[in-house]
C-alpha cells in the first residue's frame, strides 16, 4: 500500500502542501518516489500549470527526490478521456514532470505507477508517496 497524504482545500494553500516534510518522508520513511495528483493538489482544476501556493512545497519534493523520482497521477490528463494525451503533453512541458499515462482512473492506475518508476526505484508501493484532495 502507498503512503497516501490528503491535503484539505479547494486549492493548493500555503499551509497544505509546503507543510509536507519530504526530506523526512525519505529519510525516516523510506518513501523513495512522490506521486501528485494535479487537479487541486498542485493546480487549479484543468489548469495546466502549478498554482502559486503549491510552488514552494512542489519544489521541495523536486528538490529531495529529483525530477526522476516525482510524477503527476491525473484523472483528467494521462487517461483515455485525454485524446492523444495532449494534456498530459502540456503538462510535461510547463511543468518539467512526467505525467503517467493511465487505463482506470484512480483509485487505480498502480501497476502503471509502478512501471514508470521501475524496480530499481521503487520494489513495493509502501516506497511511493501520493499527495492528493481526495481519499480514495
Amino acid at each position: 500500500m502507498c503512503i497516501d497524504l490528503l491535503l484539505h482545500g479547494c486549492l493548493p494553500s500555503n499551509d497544505t502542501l509546503i507543510e509536507v516534510n519530504f526530506t523526512a518522508l525519505k529519510e525516516h520513511c523510506g518513501i523513495r518516489a512522490i506521486v501528485f495528483d494535479k487537479d487541486n493538489t498542485l493546480t487549479a482544476p484543468y489548469d495546466l500549470s502549478i498554482h502559486p501556493n503549491a510552488t514552494a512545497g512542489f519544489e521541495s519534493a523536486m528538490h529531495t527526490f529529483g525530477r526522476d523520482n516525482v510524477a503527476i497521477l491525473s484523472n483528467s490528463a494521462g487517461t483515455g478521456d485525454d485524446h492523444n494525451y495532449e494534456d498530459a503533453k502540456k503538462i510535461e512541458l510547463n511543468i518539467d514532470v512526467p505525467v503517467i499515462r493511465h487505463l482506470e482512473k484512480k483509485p487505480g492506475g498502480l501497476s502503471e505507477v509502478m512501471n514508470h518508476f521501475g524496480t530499481e526505484t521503487v520494489s513495493d508501493p509502501s516506497q511511493i508517496c501520493v499527495i492528493e484532495d481526495r481519499s480514495y
